[in-house]
């Protein structure tokens, strides 16, 4: 095996470490991979690089960008477990009284978790500071029409999903979003993993190396880049790649806010070890009901605003489900992918949870990669 790899691993897994070890040879900046399976971890690997002269170790964290939408959805099921929330299928504004404006009183939790609610970004341009102050982003949100009849067309909502998880669970636990995940999740589950991370937590972290993603000859229609640009920038609060050195995920300032959409922060081990808890077989964050509500379809066809080529992603209630877009190790397994190519996610079948992070950004190929080989191992 090449030098490029530190950690441990079963032998069985030589292929998936191989195919790892890949993603760091010879190339800029570093990644991560844990796999568990059945409570065993079977791969915690690492190499390369997470910032000049600084070696990618086991316990580096990294912003895990949109990793964290399946974190939160997790969360939502967590209430609906402990009774919090009725049903995905009731409005979301019988708990956000203030989102019902413009139509969207009827709007679902399980279909505003999946993309379906036409709020994919504010109606104006927002400042950073009005992003981080707590109320400016969620209060625009609520009072926004719709860009669509909520529930009939689904368009990605990069980061006012987080906005929805956000308000959803402080109104019916009282919690924030980072709170909650830290003491009800990451602390009792032992697990390198926070939302809102902490100066002595961000220090640590792997900085971002914006590589060069792979391109395709598709052309969205007029408009529609530069509309999906705004959901994802609003319009200048953030960078067009979500981050940069010291800007975007990478300003301690934004990961101090513990933005739901993705601002996460994690070890591949703590990541890897959250989704093996979503289905641990004996004791499990969700219940099997709430797991089935979680991962029921919603979405597949293609986006109001299409910036990407079919096949497009199958969506549960804020999961992305495996899929000919991004199959993952069976039919059963769903997880959510981040920015700059984190790949995260359970397969309930086998037990198993998975996550490939990584600080070049450019796309989920080689984390797709690995997941190949895990499926042939497996």
């Amino acid at each position: 095996m090449t030098d490029a790899v530190r950690g441990r691993w079963d032998q069985a897994f030589d292929g998936v470490v191989a195919a790892f070890a890949q993603t760091v040879t010879g190339a800029a900046g570093g990644a991560a991979l844990t796999v568990r399976v059945g409570g065993h971890t079977a791969v915690s690997v690492h190499g390369g690089w997470a910032d000049a002269d600084l070696r990618w170790e086991a316990d580096t964290p990294t912003v895990v960008f949109s990793c964290t939408k399946g974190i939160a959805s997790v969360v939502v099921a967590m209430l609906l477990d402990r009774g919090l929330i009725s049903s995905l299928d009731e409005p979301l504004a019988r708990y956000w009284p203030e989102f019902a404006h413009a139509g969207k009183g009827s709007v679902s939790i399980g279909d505003a978790l999946a993309h379906r609610a036409g709020v994919p970004g504010p109606d104006r341009d927002l400042t950073l500071a009005e992003v981080l102050d707590g109320h400016t982003l969620a209060e625009n949100i609520a009072a926004m029409t719709p860009l669509w009849e909520p529930g009939t067309a689904h368009t990605y909502h990069p980061l006012t999903h987080g906005v929805l998880t956000e308000q959803l669970v402080l109104r019916t636990d009282g919690r924030s979003l980072g709170r909650f995940i830290a003491e009800e999740i990451a602390g009792p589950r032992g697990l390198d993993l926070w939302l809102g991370a902490g100066a002595e937590t961000a220090v640590r972290r792997a900085r971002p190396i914006l590589g060069e993603p792979a391109t395709t000859d598709f052309v969205p229609s007029p408009g529609v880049a530069e509309r999906v640009e705004h959901f994802l920038t609003f319009g200048g609060a953030f960078p067009p790649r979500l981050t940069g050195r010291d800007v975007g995920f990478d300003d301690p300032a934004v990961l101090a806010a513990g933005l739901g959409g993705a601002g996460a922060l994690a070890t591949a081990d703590g990541l890897a070890g959250f989704w093996a808890a979503v289905v641990d077989p004996s004791e499990p964050l969700v219940s099997a009901g709430a797991l089935r509500a979680l991962t029921a379809l919603r979405g597949d066809e293609e986006p109001r605003f299409a910036s990407i080529p079919a096949p497009y992603h199958r969506w549960g209630a804020g999961v992305a489900l495996s899929s000919e877009r991004q199959p993952l190790t069976s039919s059963a397994a769903f997880g959510h992918a981040g920015a700059g190519g984190q790949v995260a996610f359970a397969d309930p079948s086998r037990h198993l949870g998975v996550a490939y992070v990584t600080n070049l950004m450019i796309d989920t190929a080689r984390g797709d990669a690995v997941v190949r080989e895990l499926s042939r191992v497996l």
